[in-house]
């Protein structure tokens, strides 16, 4: 048995006595993780996708959140969408699942629409 200190910016996940479900550790936090139904897991918490878009879409929020309070740009709501499309398992040639699309949706209120467009670029650029 191996133990370790997870790092910031480090996360852990283990393996659970129910099949297709796994705990996940940041920063002293646990979560649970669920394979959907379609992959024979449970299905009942979100899974690594939703996980995974989920930190893109935060990253989004708070990263463009405070790029407008650096700029003194009003920003009175922001919302991050992400949407994903998976390629399709039965064209699979081996390798991972990967993403065959996705797409960022920014919702503002507050801002101009230059200041919005300025602030989606500071986002795309970094």
């Amino acid at each position: 048995m191996q133990l370790s200190v997870v790092q910031p910016g480090a996360v852990r996940s283990y393996q659970t006595r129910t099949f297709g479900r796994c705990i996940s550790s940041a920063n002293g936090r646990h979560f649970v993780v669920d394979h959907a139904v379609g992959q024979e897991g449970p299905g009942e918490q979100p899974g690594p996708v939703e996980y995974f878009l989920s930190g893109v879409s935060s990253c989004g929020v708070l990263m463009v959140e405070r790029e407008a309070k650096n700029r003194g740009i009003p920003l009175d709501w922001l919302e991050v969408t992400v949407q994903a499309v998976r390629r399709d398992p039965t064209s699979r040639t081996g390798g991972p699942m990967t993403f065959q699309s996705a797409t960022v949706e920014f919702d503002f209120v507050g801002p101009t629409e230059a200041q919005a467009t300025e602030l989606v670029e500071h986002y795309k650029r970094t």
